[in-house]
């Protein structure tokens, strides 16, 4: 819901849930949650992206509700036996609005001067080397009423953002943060950063939304330009399951045992044998990830420094994966504790931990 403009609300009228449970001597008093001074309810929603400097024009699309008292002519007050007042929803749908790309603010404009030229869409746009960085706002400008409040406010606001072009081409790039800079950072927090960024390159930020959220349109799975972005107040997203890979996934996998209970009771010759196949397929995954490196498809060309360090690390897990299995081969100590679940073992830890209960019965 938008609100009708310079709606206020007042302190004393929020809601003080912060207070309602009673206070932890350990942890302090409970803040309030009431502002100390009147607010206002949010008249706009909106969002944020850029645009291919190649771009001549974007076209925003809109639509909303509002919602009238009116007379029904199906139900009856109890009352009074008189027609029934009831809400009725009247919809909205903007005339597509193609604003040309030029430095500077756009707008008011009004997608329905007609019938509700209240609603209006209005901006900025600014030309860089990277691009066209657009902010759009869809606003409520009505003012706010003494008598049938609710008739002032918009319900379900909706805008999209795509090409002006026919057809509409995929002209929306990627947003990224220029503006921080990694010579700044603590070397911990910089190489988290690069690492992330690495790990995330497939997954672009098209858009950011102002009072909601964003979803974006892509013309095919992994494109780096979008073809359109709309508001929305709901956020969604689907979560990918993440599943270990299995033989079929890899054929360096086959014979690879995993189960630990199943590694313990194994014969030292079979144990060593497989320990060496779960090492050779983990080598055998770093020099498939260390070939992507050079591969302009995964994109690492401005991540070379944080996937050469992730192969690096890769490569000295590998190493002392291998030292351990040389360990467990060469001393019986280190044998004897990597299979602490075989049955003898067990039967000893118990016997170790009745002697500990009861110390009296047994040295």
């Amino acid at each position: 819901m938008l609100a009708p403009k310079s709606s206020p609300i007042e302190a004393e009228e929020q809601d003080n849930l912060g207070t309602d449970g009673k206070d932890d001597p350990e942890v302090g008093k409970t803040d309030a949650a009431t502002p100390t001074s009147t607010t206002f309810f949010p008249n706009s929603i909106g969002l944020s992206f850029v645009v291919e400097n190649e771009a001549r024009a974007i076209l925003i699309k809109t639509e909303w509700g509002r919602y009238r008292r009116i007379k029904s002519a199906t139900q009856i007050n109890k009352k009074t036996g008189a027609e029934a007042s009831v809400w009725k929803r009247t919809p909205f749908t903007g005339d597509p609005l193609p604003v040309p790309l030029k430095n500077g603010m756009f707008g008011p404009l009004q997608p329905r001067p007609d019938t509700d030229p209240a609603v209006i869409v209005q901006g900025k746009m600014r030309q860089t080397a990277r691009g066209w960085v657009i902010t759009a706002f869809f606003v409520n400008t009505q003012p706010e009423q003494d008598r049938k409040k609710d008739e002032a406010w918009v319900f379900q606001p909706k805008m999209w953002v795509l090409d002006a072009a026919v057809p509409p081409q995929p002209i929306i790039i990627q947003r990224r943060d220029w503006q921080h800079d990694l010579t700044k950072m603590d070397p911990i927090t910089r190489e988290e950063t690069e690492t992330l960024e690495m790990l995330y390159r497939h997954r672009l930020e098209f858009a950011v939304g102002h009072g909601g959220a964003v979803h974006v349109t892509l013309p095919a799975p992994e494109a780096t330009k979008a073809l359109m972005v709309e508001t929305e107040f709901v956020p969604r997203a689907e979560v990918e399951q993440q599943t270990p890979p299995t033989p079929t996934d890899d054929a360096n996998l086959t014979g690879v045992v995993l189960d630990m209970k199943e590694l313990a009771q194994m014969p030292k010759a079979d144990l060593l044998a497989t320990l060496r196949k779960l090492k050779d397929a983990y080598a055998s995954w770093i020099q498939k990830e260390t070939g992507k490196i050079s591969n302009p498809a995964e994109r690492l060309a401005e991540h070379q420094t944080a996937a050469q360090r992730a192969v690096e690390r890769c490569e000295r897990a590998c190493t002392r994966i291998a030292e351990g299995i040389d360990l467990i081969e060469n001393d019986p100590l280190a044998e004897d504790s990597f299979s602490v679940c075989q049955p003898s073992h067990v039967a000893a830890a118990r016997a170790f931990h009745l002697r500990a209960e009861n110390p009296q019965k047994g040295n």
